[in-house]
């Protein structure tokens, strides 16, 4: 799967907001840009969002998430 950020976000159950500070915070690699600009992530940030969220449900709040004081996550 190749999607927008807002299609990454429906596939993964985050918002928009949440896929591009999880990203800033490095919890998922830099999805290459468009010549236009836009992200456009691939099949594998799918993959690591979903085992993310994962990881924070099985074991509570990840350092990562809390990290970010100005990140609405």
């Amino acid at each position: 799967m190749e999607g927008s950020t807002a299609e990454v976000a429906a596939a993964t159950g985050y918002s928009p907001q949440q896929v591009r500070n999880l990203e800033a915070l490095g919890v998922i690699p830099p999805a290459p840009r468009t010549p236009s600009g836009y992200r456009q992530f691939s099949a594998v940030h799918v993959r690591d969002l979903a085992a993310y969220r994962d990881l924070a449900l099985a074991v509570g709040p990840v350092f990562a998430r809390r990290r970010c004081a100005t990140c609405a996550l």
